[in-house]
């Protein structure tokens, strides 16, 4: 009898332990495979940067606004947790499949706060539904208005007194004389590059140093060089008997802007302090990275004089400069926070080098984000160094920047993680999810004195490229992303506490889709599907007209027609092997494009630099006039278009390549080579520009100069 009651005892405590298995489907299979226990869902792909961490010393004190909502708080920082840790799984969130159009986030004044204590209540929810399901965020209310930094209106008024139609030099546009620009998206909105001109002189950052040569040709004389006041980088390593400390601070000098006689040189700075102590076992850290803004006069080039200099926490992502404001973006984290400590949580923004919070009604928020990051966006005076407006957005990352004459727009794509549906089959809680890749938008208004006001937001399916996926044209915006999108399902047993994962056994393919969105970024028309298993590699957007490139083995180049913002229509797709990662309208009825090629077209491998142009006379029938491979495997024009100078009237085309500089020009019987210049040494960051008939080829360490009448080198110069 014992042994029988013995062996029923171990019966049930088997049957106890043993996990359930989750009903079969409707084929009267079991869904295979399962992974049990501890198995974790698909971890996002996107990495995170490490944060600014406040310290006694470097946290300022609030303006007397931010007091007043800082002592308006009624609860305790010992009932919050002020360390948000990183999310072991993405939290579930509700809006729709990608099969659907996606929730929209739109509205024009849903999304600010009226306090710190409510960003520090969003941050908060931020961090539990980033370790929790249940963790919900229900949005603050504080409006969009837009937010004027200086004591003195006046001031913004006289800027708008003074500000040009457009931007006199610096932004890719020529002036009367016959010179080049910086290459940039929209014309007239300048972008920040490492070598600027305006027709007379040549300014090149290099380094920590600017340099200043008046071009003439063969008599092109350095005028100065200067060192910047910029902070020297340096670290330090100290060892104890009871641990260690190591610190240090890094600045990096990153472009600059060209404005009549002021110049705006860019650069981060980032700090950091780690410590451990052996006898108790604890590690420490703390990191803070800033973006400065030094104004230079030029009136006397053979000795520039700083004028100004502004900042914003947070490192930088871009910026853009049009009627003489100069419009910065970055990206500033929140890692380690005390709740009742805005300087904790909230950015700043620096005028001579004074921190002041950004007021808590100039601060957005994302709906339905997880991240605890800020895009903080300034305007300035580019030409007397004057902050003029600012608005921060809570729940964005990294983000790409597209900026015309009326607004800007910020993306920032990012993996999710959704719960699609929640359901019950047999003992078992079941739910579906949907993985992916969504772009999150938001609008920035501009107006003529300078100040910027947030003015709606939403979302797309898909992630992007960069700033090329996106235009905008009379009103409508227009963005071209690639969808990855992923589904899986989780069988939770709620009594016996065990989570099986199903995963499916092919993968959705990828697609690229095109969406128009209108003033409060309300998806009006989309085109989706296209280039099944392809990915997106390069965009353009010329007038009504949109081509993108999307590849695997071969490239397809798509032409969509824009100009019903409802209704785009597919025109072409002509697929080429290899691929075009730069687009460039080039003259009428001709786009160029720049990539990587194979001479085996079933190769998957594409191992040479590729030139093609396109005839989009007819964008109902797009054919390949021309392509030629080069004997090149590198250009670092695929990856910057800075890099690349194109000018169809001078039928012009120059970039450097592993082989050296190379200059083309385009003709009926293709492209012809004019010429190859041995430059030497690293080509990542040369520059070129064309002063009349003198072109100027700009490395690390040589400028070249070149008479493009017969294209000999006139004269090297060595850069300091």
């Amino acid at each position: 009898m014992k042994k029988l009651l013995c062996a029923v005892l171990v019966l049930m405590l088997l049957a106890g332990c043993a996990p359930r298995v989750p009903p079969v489907d409707d084929t009267g299979e079991s869904p295979e495979p399962f992974v049990t226990d501890n198995a974790a869902a698909p971890e996002e792909l996107r990495q995170e940067t490490p944060g600014e961490t406040p310290t006694a010393e470097n946290t300022p004190a609030p303006t007397d606004a931010a007091k007043e909502d800082a002592g308006s708080e009624s609860e305790s920082s010992e009932d919050r947790n002020p360390s948000p840790g990183p999310a072991d799984t993405p939290a579930p969130a509700v809006t729709a499949a990608p099969s659907a159009p996606p929730v929209q986030a739109g509205g024009e004044a849903d999304m600010g706060f009226e306090s710190y204590g409510d960003i520090a209540a969003a941050i908060d929810a931020i961090n539990l539904s980033s370790n929790s399901s249940y963790g919900y965020y229900s949005g603050f209310r504080g409006g969009f208005g837009d937010f004027a930094v200086t004591n003195d209106m006046e001031m913004a008024d006289a800027v708008a007194e003074e500000a040009p139609a457009s931007a006199s030099f610096g932004g890719g546009v020529k002036a009367e004389s016959d010179w080049s620009g910086t290459n940039v998206q929209v014309a007239g909105v300048d972008e920040g590059d490492i070598v600027k001109t305006d027709g007379k002189y040549i300014y090149i950052l290099k380094g920590t140093t600017l340099e200043i040569y008046r071009a003439a040709g063969s008599d092109t004389l350095r005028m100065s060089r200067t060192e910047l006041e910029v902070p020297e980088s340096n670290d330090s390593y100290l060892k104890s008997d009871s641990g260690w400390t190591s610190e240090g601070h890094y600045c990096n000098v990153r472009e600059m802007f060209l404005y009549e006689n002021t110049l705006a040189v860019v650069y981060g700075t980032d700090e950091y302090s780690e410590s451990y102590d052996e006898n108790e076992g604890k590690y420490s850290y703390s990191n803070s990275q800033r973006t400065e803004v030094l104004y230079y006069d030029l009136s006397v080039p053979e000795a520039p004089q700083l004028i100004s200099k502004t900042g914003q926490d947070g490192y930088y992502l871009s910026g853009r400069m049009y009627g003489g404001i100069l419009y910065i973006v970055t990206s500033y984290g929140v890692y380690d926070w005390v709740f009742d400590d805005p300087g904790s949580f909230v950015p700043n923004i620096y005028r001579g080098g004074t921190p002041e919070l950004i007021a808590a009604d100039r601060i957005i928020m994302l709906p339905d984000s997880d991240e605890s990051r800020y895009l903080v966006v300034t305007s300035s005076d580019a030409s007397g160094g004057e902050m003029i407006s600012c608005e921060a957005v809570l729940g964005a990352g990294n983000a790409d920047m597209y900026m015309n004459e009326d607004c800007i727009y910020l993306a920032s794509s990012e993996w999710v993680n959704e719960e699609l549906s929640i359901y019950t089959e047999s003992v078992y809680t079941v739910r579906d999810y949907f993985s992916g890749y969504r772009t999150s938008l938001v609008r920035i208004g501009l107006e003529e004195d300078g100040s910027i006001t947030a003015e709606a937001n939403g979302k797309v399916d898909g992630r992007i490229i960069g700033q090329f996926a996106m235009d905008e044209r009379d009103g409508y915006f227009r963005i071209v992303t690639t969808n990855e999108p992923y589904r899986y399902t989780t069988y939770t047993d709620e009594e016996y506490g065990f989570v099986n994962y199903r995963y499916p056994e092919e993968r959705s393919p990828s697609s690229s889709g095109l969406y128009i969105l209108d003033k409060d970024m309300e998806i009006v028309g989309s085109l989706t599907g296209l280039g099944e298993n392809e990915t997106v590699y390069s965009v353009r957007f010329s007038g009504d007209t949109a081509y993108f490139v999307t590849y695997r083995q071969t490239d397809p180049l798509f032409a969509v027609d824009v100009s019903d913002p409802g209704e785009p229509r597919l025109m072409s797709a002509l697929k080429i092997p290899g691929f075009s990662e730069y687009l460039h309208p080039y003259g009428e009825g001709l786009l160029l494009g720049l990539g990587m090629g194979s001479e085996d077209p079933e190769q998957t491998w594409q191992d040479r630099v590729k030139l093609s142009m396109f005839d989009v006379s007819d964008p109902y029938d797009v054919s390949e006039l021309s392509v030629l491979l080069l004997d090149a495997y590198y250009t670092p024009a695929l990856n910057d278009h800075h890099a690349i100078l194109v000018d169809s009237e001078k039928n012009l085309i120059g970039f450097a390549t592993d082989t050296g500089y190379e200059v083309y020009r385009y003709t009926d019987s293709g492209f012809v080579r004019q010429t190859v210049i041995d430059i030497e040494g690293y080509t990542w960051n040369t520059r070129s520009l064309y002063i009349g008939d003198w072109l100027y080829i700009i490395t690390e360490n040589k400028m070249f100069i070149v008479y493009m009448n017969s294209w000999w080198v006139s004269r090297e110069i060595a850069l300091m």
